[in-house]
């Protein structure tokens, strides 16, 4: 028979508590637990924070333990791991901290009315002090993740803009600073010099370097994201743009991007975005090339964040202050987008840059401003001609000459393939919408002609024949000519029969015939020229006119 587990013989067990049928004796006896667990030391803590860190992952939205004083027992169990070194380095309290902070984060993650308790029971104060670096990164990134949600809901960024100054400086140096020292604390050094709380929590306990060393690639990335986002929680409220907005600042946030451990965070570019949309921001970003040279390359890039680098080159633009500053160079990227359809969630992408880009385009073109690039004025120039002249020309044009135009391009290029695939496809379109219409198929006649020339043009046998001789080449050539003709005429007149109409455009019906002998007739005087022939009659009105 199975062995039964030994009673309990603690007052206030967190587990078997959690196994307590009554809900309001449950609750009570959580309330204390709460209360009770940053005053004792008991090896099983660890367990207690373990589990308390899986059911705020699982459940972040449940009221019952923010309700019961979960964030002051967490920031208790904080300042202790702090202050008492001799705890912390005691059993395995040196994980409690880390798992105290991030329990925090998770229930403040979504509700404001969380985050509320959490400033109410001095949560913040706490987490600065991990901010600040006094126990590991690791530590750092889960203050950073909690003071982030904090600052993230409106009712209380507030308490985290009490220290305005101090957190954006640290927010600052941990966003280019923290892959560094992430490198040398941990990523390169030899395993077995590796704090070993960093590698279980890193890990779970399970896995060895190669999966230590990927999940600390993915938290260094996580700990500089969620700094830029404490960061973008002031510039949306227009607070300390002078600081993020430094230039040194700005040319390394260009760099800085979630990875694909971190694909989700728009990292340097959900910045930049942010500072465009203020005064302040546009002006420096504006004086940096490096900034913009990196926003156009983001913006023609297969990047997630594509759409965003976009944003930024058009918030930019669209101020007259420092559009002739940004035009210069985004002139010469944008030209590449303008036929964008849709992009992010957005349609008609292409049509909101033109609109933009042009915007003084006629004082350019017809006026005396001049760009400081000549490129980019040809760029502008280019974009012009594609989405305005282009389509004052489609507009005198009715879809049937514009198909006509492209049919005789290609033929006029050589590209016969093209031509006739064109042709083909215009005649299929029209037969279409006539048949939409109710109304009979009608094949106009340059069509007809240009596809027996193409046909002719693109035989398969027509590079073969090309090595034989002359003679037997042209023989061929000439009979096959013929035999599409046929052919393509035999196909009219099956049509005329079920249309009962001409299969060609302004000939009446029953004259298809007169065009196949015309043809012949045409065909009879080529051979004639080429063997020297004369027709019947030729001779005798030589010798009259020679009299």
């Amino acid at each position: 028979m199975p062995s039964k587990e030994p009673p309990c013989n603690k007052l206030y067990c967190f587990f078997c508590t959690m196994k307590e049928p009554e809900p309001s004796l449950r609750r009570a006896k959580l309330a204390h637990c709460f209360k009770e667990l940053p005053l004792r030391d008991d090896p099983e803590d660890v367990l207690v924070l373990s589990g308390l860190w899986s059911i705020a992952m699982t459940q972040p939205d449940d009221p019952e333990f923010p309700s019961l004083g979960i964030f002051e027992c967490m920031t208790k169990l904080i300042q202790k791991g702090i202050n008492d070194q001799n705890w912390l380095l005691k059993d395995q309290n040196i994980y409690i901290p880390y798992y105290a902070a991030h329990i925090i984060g998770s229930y403040t993650m979504n509700r404001a009315d969380f985050a509320e308790r959490t400033v109410k029971a001095g949560a913040v104060l706490a987490l600065l002090e991990l901010l600040r670096g006094k126990m590991s990164w690791v530590e750092q990134r889960a203050a950073v993740r909690a003071l982030g949600h904090v600052a993230g809901h409106d009712n209380t960024f507030q308490a985290i803009a009490a220290h305005e100054a101090e957190i954006v400086d640290l927010a600052m140096e941990i966003s280019c600073n923290c892959i560094a020292e992430i490198d040398k604390d941990f990523v390169g050094v030899k395993r077995r010099k590796r704090l070993k709380y960093h590698r279980d929590l890193l890990t779970r306990g399970h896995g060895g370097a190669e999966l230590e060393n990927r999940k600390a690639e993915e938290w260094a990335s996580q700990l500089q994201c969620w700094s830029l986002y404490i960061l973008n929680c002031f510039a949306c409220k227009q607070r300390s743009l002078n600081k993020i907005c430094n230039k040194d600042f700005l040319n390394k946030l260009c760099q800085i991007w979630g990875g694909l451990v971190n694909r989700n965070s728009p990292a340097g570019i959900g910045l930049i975005r942010t500072l465009c949309e203020t005064k302040a921001g546009r002006e420096n970003i504006a004086n940096s090339k490096e900034v913009l040279r990196s926003l156009c390359n983001v913006s023609r890039s297969s990047d997630d964040w594509q759409f965003m680098a976009i944003d930024c080159l058009l918030l930019l633009l669209k101020d007259p202050v420092v559009r002739n500053q940004v035009i210069d160079i985004a002139a010469l990227y944008l030209v590449d987008l303008v036929e964008l359809r849709s992009l992010g969630g957005r349609n008609r992408v292409g049509e909101e840059i033109t609109q933009i880009i042009l915007k003084d385009y006629h004082r350019i073109k017809y006026g005396n401003m001049k760009l400081k690039s000549r490129r980019a004025e040809k760029a502008l120039e280019e974009i012009w001609d594609l989405k305005v002249e282009k389509r004052k020309r489609e507009k005198l044009m009715s879809e049937e000459e514009l198909k006509q135009r492209e049919v005789l391009a290609y033929d006029m290029k050589g590209l016969a393939r093209e031509s006739l695939m064109d042709c083909l496809m215009f005649i299929n379109g029209r037969m279409r919408s006539e048949k939409r219409h109710l109304k009979g198929v009608k094949i106009p006649y340059y069509a007809a002609r240009m596809i027996n020339k193409q046909m002719n043009a693109t035989w398969l046998f027509g590079d073969v024949q090309t090595k034989n001789c002359e003679i037997s080449e042209e023989g061929k050539d000439k009979s096959n000519g013929q035999f599409q003709l046929q052919e393509m005429l035999l196909m009219m007149k099956k049509t005329d029969v079920k249309n009962r109409i001409s299969p060609v455009k302004g000939v009446p019906a029953g004259e298809g015939q007169l065009v196949e002998k015309r043809w012949n007739r045409k065909l009879e005087r080529q051979e004639r020229r080429r063997k020297g022939t004369r027709p019947r009659g030729a001779t005798r009105l030589a010798n009259v006119k020679m009299v």
